[in-house]
């Protein structure tokens, strides 16, 4: 029974750090890049997958009760270098924009209407690079022209 609960934490603690790496250099690497004045607990609460953490946690914590050490430490740096692999800026900002940047939106404004990238939506609020201008802006989802 202890070694279960032994290897539900170590999977529970690996789990927590290759997601946590990954949501990391998505953060560093596409959102303050950007400009998205989110801060990184609200980011990293809101795009977790909480349906994959119970696989994840199983799978890491069957891995920690395998007796082969050389399998099982090749196994796990495989896995955190992978979820490391946002630290590399182009590959952190290209899986920042595979993950939150949409099509191009518009929004309208009583007779004005812009149109731009959204970059990033959460609670209400689209971050949006305009067309013509280096500006991000922040617009509220109810304006967006569907």
């Amino acid at each position: 029974m202890i070694r279960w609960i032994t290897g539900a934490l170590y999977g529970l603690f690996f789990w927590l750090v290759i997601d946590f790496l990954f949501y990391a250099g998505i953060y560093v690497h596409y959102m303050k890049a950007q400009a998205i004045p989110v801060f990184f607990n609200a980011f990293f609460i809101a795009h977790q997958v909480w349906w994959l953490w119970p696989a994840g946690v199983a799978v890491l914590g069957a891995l920690f009760m395998w007796e082969n050490r050389l399998i099982k430490g090749f196994l796990l740096l495989m896995l955190v270098g992978v979820s490391a692999l946002t630290w590399v800026p182009t590959l952190g900002e290209r899986a920042g924009y595979t993950l939150f940047s949409k099509a191009p939106a518009r929004y309208r404004f009583g007779e004005r209407e812009v149109s731009g990238v959204r970059l990033y939506s959460a609670n209400g609020v689209d971050f949006v690079r305009l067309e013509k201008s280096p500006l991000l802006m922040r617009y509220p989802v109810g304006n967006r022209v569907r």
